[in-house]
């Protein structure tokens, strides 16, 4: 088994794709899952999957190997960078904050 650039595979191949076999035989080591994708999502991988001419599959194992190939802080939450950034001390009367009015 190949690679799609080894048989003549694309100039419009992003650097990864290259890379992708052929062909994939599905091994006892790979393990069949189920995800849950938003529609907008399912439909933009069908359609890389597509012009790229490769499975679902390949593409989001692809992604998930990229993901964790970059180490922990890609899967953090970018939120997270905002916990106490703001020198504030709450409000002792949160009524007051969130009705307007102390009861």
């Amino acid at each position: 088994m190949g690679t799609r650039s080894q048989h003549g595979g694309g100039g419009s191949w992003p650097g990864w794709a290259e890379q992708l076999p052929v062909s994939v035989v599905y091994t006892p080591f790979m393990r069949r899952i189920q995800l849950y994708l938003d529609e907008d999502i399912d439909d933009a991988l069908s359609a890389a999957a597509a012009r790229l001419g490769v499975s679902r599959s390949a593409l989001v194992r692809n992604a998930v190997r990229s993901a964790l190939d970059d180490g922990p802080e890609a899967l953090t939450d970018p939120f997270d960078a905002l916990v106490g950034s703001v020198d504030v001390e709450p409000d002792d009367d949160l009524d007051a904050v969130i009705y307007g009015t102390e009861l």
